[in-house]
């Protein structure tokens, strides 16, 4: 069973107790009927205030768990400071992932140990993935993504921008089509990355790729990372095959933020820590579909993603350390997707690496 809190706003909070403990009563007074409950906040990134925090360890074991983000039973959805959206929260004394957590849906997700370790064994999944059409916790965040020129006549679609500019769609019959510009700073809110865009002339079986998902982790004494944590982009979609008309491949996702929010943070020689962009789709060859986009393999983190197969083209590939590449064009007739630029990865604390982390961690 999963354990959940509910999050107070900090912003509103207008009870702040001087330890962990609840006020005690003055002298010569009765005590009230209704004793505020205990409040601690954590994190530095943002604060999170958390009423009666739990005492016992939160261990998710097994081999594969999931969470949608907005369903009730889940997870608290709250509202962290005045700036951050609503997220899902797992709150636990201690907290141990063993086994495999996908989150998706609409809101990022936040992990917190409140007063000991916060490990990662195996895997944490908030990523967005073509073929299992997911889109990860918090992604494709409404009004927060810049937006990109539409892709015309046959155009690829551009890829995502986050951290990194998404790649430009390859070039249609009369146009090409740029991405985004990034995200020119930190954002100031947990939430996750932007979506491709739509080559020309799409069909309703058309997708772009989702951006990647957001999640943060808390500890008051440090994570580890031995296994693997996931916001990645999703690839786009290839282009519908036509008799007649020439169409544009869908541009991949950018990646997604994780914040990592410890006095000390380890990530081990096992460990990946993953925002990537996905690759953009291909553009048709007439009566021939082109092929999807590829999503960041964490198995191989090293690699960017690969765009789809065009006629004589592929779509761009995905950004791991910064920009998605650009889509080429199928001789002059449909241009493929490009690929999604990165994501954010960030360490609030002492950061000791020596695993596979893209995009790189910034030095404070």
């Amino acid at each position: 069973m999963i354990r959940v809190c509910l999050l107070a706003v900090i912003a509103a909070c207008s009870y702040t107790p001087p330890s962990d403990q609840a006020p005690t009563d003055a002298p010569g007074q009765d005590a009230p009927s209704d004793t505020p409950p205990a409040v601690r906040c954590f994190g530095t990134f943002k604060r999170v205030c958390i009423e009666n925090p739990p005492t016992e360890a939160f261990t998710l074991g097994g081999a594969s768990n999931s969470v949608i983000t907005e369903m009730p039973g889940n997870c608290a959805a709250t509202t962290i400071d005045s700036t951050v959206a609503s997220s899902c929260v797992l709150v636990g004394s201690s907290v141990t992932i063993d086994g495999s957590l996908t989150a998706s849906g609409g809101l990022p997700l936040v992990v917190v140990a409140t007063d000991g370790e916060l490990i990662v064994e195996e895997l944490l999944d908030v990523s967005s993935r073509r073929g299992a059409e997911r889109r990860g916790a918090g992604a494709n965040p409404t009004g927060a993504c810049n937006g990109a020129t539409v892709a015309t006549e046959a155009a690829g679609g551009a890829g995502g921008s986050f951290g990194g500019k998404g790649g430009t769609g390859g070039r249609g019959v009369a146009s090409n089509e740029p991405a985004a510009a990034p995200t020119s700073a930190f954002p100031d809110q947990l939430r996750g990355g932007c979506p491709g865009n739509l080559g020309g002339r799409p069909t309703n079986a058309i997708a772009v790729g989702s951006g990647g998902g957001a999640i943060w982790l808390i500890s008051t004494v440090g994570i580890t990372i031995n296994g693997t944590i996931n916001a990645s982009g999703a690839g786009g979609s290839g282009a519908d095959g036509d008799v007649v008309l020439d169409r544009g491949g869908a541009g991949g996702g950018s990646g997604g933020m994780i914040i990592l929010d410890a006095p000390t943070i380890t990530i081990a020689q096992d460990g990946v820590v993953l925002a990537a962009g996905g690759g953009g789709g291909g553009g048709n060859a007439g009566i021939l579909t082109g092929d999807d986009g590829e999503n960041p393999d964490p198995g191989d983190p090293g690699t960017p993603a690969p765009g789809g197969l065009g006629n004589l083209g592929f779509g761009g590939n995905g950004g791991l350390s910064g920009d998605g590449e650009t889509g080429d064009t199928n001789l002059g007739a449909s241009g493929c997707g490009g690929g999604g630029g990165t994501g954010f990865i960030r360490a609030f604390g002492t950061l000791s690496t020596s695993g596979t982390v893209f995009p790189p961690i910034p030095a404070n």
